[in-house]
């Protein structure tokens, strides 16, 4: 066996074995990291409401901050299916503590029992109005208006491309 053939070997086979000491850390594989904020915190999660127990009628059966396409958004889900040809940015109204409106408008959804709004900045509280004209599609209304304070909560960490690869 020539020498060169006998280093290239040799060569290739310290390559793979420093490659496989630096994939294999047991450790950080099986605990998961937890996100943290630049001070070192753990971030505070969006807003959550459910309906108290007992709550009857038509009403807000949940309000959660959460992530949609990626970015931050809350929703709406109500005890019972929406009337779905209503004006809901007219009916629902969710401003920044100065007062902004977010771009973007009210998406239905889970067989209309649910309003999406999906396009909130991250780290921002809101104000979350809903009118008590609010109609169910078995005639009823909400009866009374909403009012609660949304926090859309961190950005989850993202990774994309700028290029399409030409």
């Amino acid at each position: 066996m020539s020498p060169v053939l006998s280093l290239f070997r040799f060569v290739t086979a310290l390559l793979l074995a420093l490659l496989l000491v630096a994939c294999g850390d047991r450790d950080s594989a099986t605990q998961p990291s937890q996100p943290t904020t630049t001070d070192g915190k753990a971030p505070t999660p969006a807003t959550h409401y459910i309906a108290p127990t007992g709550t009857s009628g038509f009403h807000v059966a949940e309000l959660q901050g959460y992530s949609e396409y990626g970015r931050p958004a809350v929703k709406v889900r109500f005890s019972s299916a929406i009337a779905a040809q209503q004006a809901f940015d007219d009916l629902l109204d969710i401003r920044s503590a100065k007062g902004e409106r977010p771009n973007g408008s009210w998406q239905l959804q889970d067989e209309n029992t649910t309003l999406v709004f999906p396009y909130l900045e991250a780290d921002t509280q809101y104000v979350l109005k809903i009118g008590a004209g609010l109609a169910a599609a078995a005639d009823a209304t909400l009866g009374q208006s909403f009012e609660h304070e949304v926090y859309s909560g961190p950005q989850p960490p993202m990774l994309g491309f700028a290029s399409q690869g030409h």
